[in-house]
């Protein structure tokens, strides 16, 4: 049986209404940092009144630049594995009992996806097709993850641009460890902070190119 230290990073814009709830949910199961990423609301307070560590993103604004500088971060605290989820509340904090079996349960895993009922986006759709036949993954742009820090402790959360994949990337790449599980997702009460459906199809398809392209090169070293 494994003993570990497990924190979550929860990246969060102008998230008032859910970030506390979330904040207090996960906090049951382990640590929790929050980056707040340049909000206008209470957001930082929200969190920091149920419990949440606030880590201002003191560098760019942006989803994927708030998790790499939280993961940055809280990477050097000495936790063995960060677990990732959504401020919106569409992530169920309770499923992390789930990760928790599995690290509990099986030896040097290095990823665990908690895999989305629904994919909202076309291109989302299109790659898990791709990935559930080659690598039985049928959620690789799921946010609700969780990483062992050791096995990318030489590496960038957000390197490349690759809206959150590139260390599933190098896992993938290097034969490591990624288990699934199936989880449902909850409804957001208003609209996603990723941008309009056009842009963020355009972002995701932009990083399936490049993650082809880094994993062969990957592969072949």
């Amino acid at each position: 049986m494994e003993s570990f230290k497990l924190a979550a990073l929860i990246p969060a814009f102008n998230e008032s209404k859910t970030i506390g709830k979330v904040v207090s949910a996960t906090k049951k199961f382990c640590d929790v940092y929050v980056v707040d990423d340049h909000s206008t609301d209470d957001t930082y307070l929200q969190a920091e009144l149920n419990g949440g560590c606030v880590i201002k993103n003191m560098g760019p604004n942006g989803y994927e630049n708030a998790l790499g500088y939280g993961y940055t971060k809280i990477s050097r605290m000495g936790y063995d594995f960060i677990l990732t989820l959504d401020a919106d509340g569409q992530h169920d904090p309770n499923y992390i009992d789930f990760f928790l079996k599995h690290l509990t349960l099986e030896n040097n895993i290095s990823i665990i996806i908690a895999q989305r009922d629904r994919l909202p986006r076309l291109t989302e759709k299109f790659f898990s097709k791709i990935t559930g036949k080659i690598f039985n993954i049928k959620d690789c742009f799921s946010g609700y993850k969780c990483y062992r820090v050791k096995h990318f402790l030489d590496y960038n959360f957000s390197d490349h641009h690759l809206t959150g994949l590139n260390f599933l990337n190098l896992a993938l790449a290097k034969n490591k460890n990624v288990v699934t599980f199936d989880i449902k997702i909850n409804d957001r009460s208003d609209q996603p902070r990723f941008g309009s459906s056009l842009i963020s199809n355009i972002i995701l398809t932009r990083s399936i190119f490049i993650f082809c392209i880094l994993f062969i090169l990957r592969k072949l070293n």
